[in-house]
């Protein structure tokens, strides 16, 4: 780009950015990295959910039975809220640890549908929860200068289980995506829930 004064052509002056080190970028480029740096930043996950043509939250009483992976007690509090936030009566798997403790019912850590549904039938409920958090995986490392930033990709599953049936009414995953790993579990939860209103 260039100016013309009386006839003459004369560069378009440039805006320049001087870092602490005395090294200098053109403007352009600086703006350039700043906003792809904050794009990728913002950048949000996906969710994939398959529901039972029936399927309603509406009134629903559902037992939280097991979530698992990353962070799995944060999950399983954002998995609460989530319920609580669509109307739904939500027990968490501590109050069903001390049901079913009274109840003498022996079970792991690993809980299969079978299982749920068994559980779901002795603390009365419609329908129970299963749910995964995925370890946190780096999806972009960004570098500029001294600093570097990373991007975290995480993935939730979750399946909710019919009680009386034992068929699962639905089932799906999502992901979340920010600089801080809790920050990408809690999005994944957080997306999940936004497909099953």
């Amino acid at each position: 780009m260039s100016f013309e004064r009386a006839g003459q052509k004369t560069p378009a002056p440039q805006l320049v950015v001087r870092s602490k080190k005395g090294g200098e970028i053109e403007m352009r480029k600086f703006l350039m990295v700043w906003l792809c740096l904050a794009l990728v930043g913002c950048a949000t996950g996906t969710a994939n959910i398959i529901k039972h043509a029936s399927f309603s939250l509406e009134k629903m009483k559902i037992g939280i039975v097991s979530v698992t992976g990353y962070e799995a007690n944060i999950a399983e509090s954002k998995i609460g809220e989530e319920f609580l936030n669509r109307g739904v009566d939500a027990i968490e798997r501590g109050q069903i640890i001390s049901i079913l403790k009274e109840q003498d019912f022996q079970w792991g850590d690993r809980v299969y549908n079978e299982t749920a549904v068994k559980i779901g039938k002795i603390i009365g409920v419609k329908a129970v929860f299963i749910g995964s958090v995925s370890e946190p995986s780096v999806s972009y490392t960004a570098n500029w200068r001294d600093n570097t930033w990373q991007n975290y990709i995480v993935v939730f599953t979750g399946r909710l289980i019919d009680v009386e049936t034992g068929k699962i009414i639905m089932s799906g995953s999502a992901t979340g995506k920010r600089g801080y790993e809790n920050l990408a579990a809690i999005e994944s939860i957080t997306n999940f829930f936004k497909e099953i209103q």
